[in-house]
């Protein structure tokens, strides 16, 4: 008796443990803003505080492309706003992206282009962790 005793207590513990390395686990999500101009920004992920980004010191720049990026181990949803001010007589063309990766494929993204002299913003891109992919 004692040794179906242990048998059970170790199918016991061996079938707790499978439960407790369940796919609860999150994959990474990774937020990528790009331009090739400066740009500007914020996001609200998972409910909380706008967190800014961008401006001077705000982005990395290789080459002519600017780009934020960061990663979240723990997303369940993330609101995104990107903009280009622009002024005076800048006639070049930019594009804005931003884009969002899971495990490190491109599950959605938005981009604008902007000519002239004005404000061009990507406002309210939204993404929420068991969003199906769209790109």
């Amino acid at each position: 008796m004692n040794k179906y005793f242990k048998v059970v207590i170790c199918i016991f513990i061996l079938a707790l443990f499978r439960f407790s390395c369940s796919d609860d686990d999150k994959d990474d999500i990774k937020l990528l803003v790009t331009c090739n101009a400066p740009f500007t920004g914020m996001y609200i992920y998972n409910g909380g505080n706008p967190v800014g980004y961008g401006g001077p010191g705000g982005y990395i720049i290789s080459g002519s492309t600017y780009y934020y990026s960061i990663i979240f181990d723990d997303l369940d949803s993330i609101i995104v706003d990107a903009s280009i001010t622009r002024t005076g007589v800048d006639t070049n063309s930019y594009t804005l992206t931003i884009r969002i990766f899971k495990d490190g494929s491109e599950v959605k993204k938005q981009s604008i282009n902007s000519t002239g002299v004005s404000t061009d913003t990507i406002s309210g891109f939204t993404y929420t962790y068991d969003e199906a992919p769209t790109t």
